[in-house]
């Protein structure tokens, strides 16, 4: 599956690996964005302020400085109090205050400015979320029937997750290439998150390749 190209009596051979973007978990829109027409406008975090982390979806779109939407639907049965939440790739950190029926509230640990849409990160919590997102489906439907070399698996949480996938992979694969003998590709996970870490032995197990995704 990968390219050949005879040059001076070797071959120049070159493998594809598709990334995957994985399940996530995000914060919503911002109001400042719909009100100033600018998708790139932020907000000001400041330290010591409380923060409402909500997953109603009439805050989908109007996030503020005092309540932010999140996508997951399970925040509120998987973070505790004392926990740690980490927007924006850890730019500002939470710590959970408790736990109720408006929400999750939290004390802004540090200042910070965040924007729209931005990255969600739950350290030491166990998530409940797919191993493929609808999106990752399709994209590793592209790299199947495209013949690509390897699958890029994002966010890989334990062994079943890869398992999963390369169920998935399979039935691409039969659909792409009915000939039994044509190799699928191979799954490379990228341990990105604690439970990852804690789950690394049987994730190697399952695994073709390993990729330290976050530092």
């Amino acid at each position: 599956s990968v390219g050949v190209e005879q040059s001076g009596g070797y071959n120049n051979l070159r493998a594809i690996l598709a990334d995957t973007k994985g399940p996530e978990i995000r914060t919503g829109g911002l109001q400042v964005c719909a009100d100033t027409g600018d998708k790139r406008a932020k907000i000001a975090l400041l330290t010591g302020e409380e923060l409402l982390l909500v997953h109603d979806e009439k805050f989908a779109d109007s996030g503020d400085e005092k309540t932010l939407y999140v996508t997951y639907p399970s925040l509120d049965s998987t973070v505790i109090p004392g926990g740690t939440v980490l927007l924006d790739d850890g730019a500002v950190r939470l710590t959970v205050i408790s736990v109720g029926p408006e929400g999750v509230r939290c004390t802004i640990e540090n200042d910070g400015e965040i924007g729209a849409r931005r990255g969600v990160n739950l350290p030491g919590m166990q998530v409940d979320l797919p191993p493929l997102s609808s999106k990752d489906k399709v994209d590793v439907k592209y790299a199947v029937e495209k013949d690509m070399d390897f699958v890029a698996a994002s966010f890989v949480r334990k062994a079943a997750d890869v398992e999963e996938i390369r169920e998935y992979i399979a039935e691409c694969q039969a659909s792409a290439f009915p000939d039994a003998a044509h190799p699928p590709p191979l799954i490379i996970s990228k341990i990105e998150s604690t439970e990852a870490l804690d789950n690394l032995d049987e994730i190697i197990a399952v695994s073709d390749g390993i990729m330290v995704a976050r530092g």
